[in-house]
């Protein structure tokens, strides 16, 4: 009886003694990882991707795997993509457009119509394919995939609105056929396979233009987005800029928007080009050097304290008090 007793008394020291060994470690319940996939518009130094982590938790890590020039077949042909589903994240944005646009180039250019005139496309020749096979990719993964539409150019004059919806309508290089296609071609063919696919697109070429043009309205100067003449890339200001965009999206995604009672890819693009409830207002932005207009989702993190040398010790206590001998 005596040895039966001491026994369970040990079994119940252990067990209280793991019990808070368990509850004094920081268990972390809202991590993530983010990659990015994408060209120069995304890549580090002249792209929004470096400047996401200011407008997420800090839980959330960006893996910014955008590099310059690259189109979807390039990154794909690479071996850039790859690289990205390997790394296991838990997300994958994924933007293209301004490359797959020059068509004269064969190892960059794709069509976003499925059906080109005149054209037999080849592997990888089809922007929308190669976009549905990414998509398919990243949910074989186990991660879920974001589509970002391409952001908008900005073009001279600065001041005039009409020039930066002409830039987005300027058809890009002909192949041999005749056939151009205009950005916004691109962004409609990103749409598209969101919503065939069912996955949610960030509709960044109408938010970025949407920007310009009510900062044109305001005043405010857009040259300032880019470095000089460059209408395409963009400054540290015009990053924060674009990457605020993109989390304003991304905290929308993780709350509690839910147009008709099913919350999907379809309701948030419905959402960003105003067709849901609550549209996207910018009228908060204030001055873009001072304030950016956005702060960052609030994301619940369950931390449990942590440890310390007194619960440690109580923990210890408590094991040790079962040894006592019975009498």
């Amino acid at each position: 009886m005596q040895s039966e007793n001491l026994k369970n008394r040990l079994l119940l020291g252990i067990g209280t003694f793991l019990c808070v060994l368990w509850i004094s470690f920081p268990v972390r319940v809202d991590a993530a990882v983010i990659a990015l996939a994408g060209d120069s518009t995304v890549a580090s130094n002249n792209g929004w991707g470096d400047a996401l982590s200011n407008f997420i938790p800090t839980t959330y890590t960006v893996n910014n795997q955008g590099i310059n020039g690259r189109s979807t077949k390039s990154f794909i042909n690479e071996g850039r993509w790859q690289n990205t589903l390997d790394l296991n994240s838990d997300y994958v944005f994924i933007q293209f457009g301004h490359n797959d646009q020059k068509l004269n180039n064969s190892s960059l250019g794709t069509y976003p119509d499925d059906n080109p005139t005149h054209v037999t496309p080849g592997p990888l020749d089809l922007y929308s394919g190669n976009l549905r096979s990414m998509v398919d990719d990243v949910v074989s993964s186990g991660a879920t995939p974001i589509l970002l539409t391409p952001v908008a150019r900005r073009w001279t004059p600065y001041t005039s609105t009409q020039a930066q919806i002409n830039i987005n309508n300027w058809l890009g290089a002909t192949d041999g056929f005749g056939n151009q296609y205009s950005l916004l071609d691109y962004a409609d063919a990103v749409k598209a396979v969101g919503i065939e696919k069912n996955v949610t697109v960030i509709d960044l070429n109408q938010l970025s233009l949407n920007l310009y043009i009510e900062m044109i309205g305001n005043g405010e100067d857009i040259s300032t987005f880019g470095p000089p003449e460059d209408n395409t890339h963009f400054s540290a200001v015009g990053s924060l800029a674009i990457a605020g965009l993109v989390g304003e999206s991304i905290t929308m995604l993780w709350g509690d928007f839910d147009a008709d009672g099913d919350t999907d890819g379809r309701d948030f693009l419905r959402w960003q080009i105003g067709e849901a409830p609550n549209p996207l207002s910018q009228s908060d932005l204030g001055n873009w050097e001072a304030n950016y207009g956005w702060v960052a989702p609030s994301v619940e993190v369950a931390v449990v304290p942590e440890p310390t040398y007194l619960v440690l010790l109580l923990g210890i206590l408590s094991l040790g008090g079962q040894f006592r001998p019975t009498r």
